[in-house]
């Protein structure tokens, strides 16, 4: 089962399962049938909110890599979350992982478990968050926070991200639960973060991470500093310019070889272990 839907009168929890990492996949129709229940939510009358919840030990592991070239498609689908007309509050809980926090941006809300943990690990592959992440992130918690992220690809705990605004709550019990609750909350108002605007710190932590790390910066680096220097009012033409150095990452050689290493590491482990391929 690709995703899983449990039906309250008034909330649709809707449940990603894609393996042991529930990667987010479009060749393998995992997407078509997550944004299939998504629409069902927005269609039922009854419906007033929706809560995205991960089946297994983690919410989302990111983006199937093999999924890359059409990750077009994943940003539309980000986009028709954050554009609903109704609350989708993200239930998340173990690890959250590259397009997994890219994914989770797109909701309103983000309910997290206390042993959650968040990376974008995308630079140490030469790449950068290409799904909206470097529009969306400094957006919610600012430029310095998101870059901080970004540019290390670090891990964070729950608490962390609570402090930073990136997550809206942390409970150490069932986060679903949580997550449905605060969703009911009749005071709540959920937030768009393409209709946010733009950092106040944004120039500052700019000019502070190019001149600190000049002589250090690689072309990930620039690339991402370049896509978070496009943030404006227009959010549109931000997410443009991120495709673009998106584009570019993704053709230069450190890329390439690290995908190469990536997928003849999983060729490897799969042929050793046959059923420990759930994520490809």
């Amino acid at each position: 089962m690709l995703t899983g839907v449990t039906q309250t009168d008034d909330v649709h929890v809707i449940h990603l399962s894609n393996g042991r990492a529930n990667v987010l996949s479009v060749r393998n129709g995992m997407m078509a049938k997550f944004l299939t229940a998504l629409e069902a939510a927005f269609a039922a009358p009854s419906c007033k909110a929706i809560v995205i919840a991960g089946a297994g030990r983690m919410f989302c592991g990111g983006a199937d890599l093999k999924d890359l070239p059409v990750a077009g498609e994943l940003r539309g689908i980000f986009d028709s979350i954050e554009k609903a007309t109704k609350p989708v509050v993200m239930a998340i809980h173990g690890l959250v992982l590259g397009g997994g926090v890219e994914f989770a941006l797109a909701g309103q809300s983000r309910i997290a478990h206390s042993q959650a943990r968040f990376s974008l690990p995308e630079v140490n592959m030469g790449l950068l968050p290409g799904l909206g992440g470097t529009q969306r992130l400094p957006r919610l918690v600012g430029a310095e926070a998101a870059l901080d992220m970004m540019l290390t690809g670090k891990m964070i705990d729950a608490d962390e991200a609570l402090a930073m605004g990136l997550v809206d709550q942390v409970v150490d019990g069932d986060v679903i639960e949580a997550a449905v609750a605060f969703v009911r909350n009749a005071t709540l108002t959920y937030r768009r973060t393409d209709h946010m605007a733009p950092p106040l710190d944004l120039a500052d932590a700019l000019k502070r991470h190019r001149d600190q790390a000049c002589s250090r910066l690689n072309q990930a680096h620039q690339l991402i500093l370049d896509s978070v220097a496009a943030i404006s009012d227009d959010f549109e033409t931000g997410v443009s310019v991120e495709k673009e150095k998106f584009d570019i990452a993704m053709k230069s050689e450190n890329a390439q070889e690290a995908l190469r290493a990536f997928f003849g590491k999983r060729t490897n482990n799969c042929n050793a272990k046959p059923d420990g391929c759930g994520v490809t």
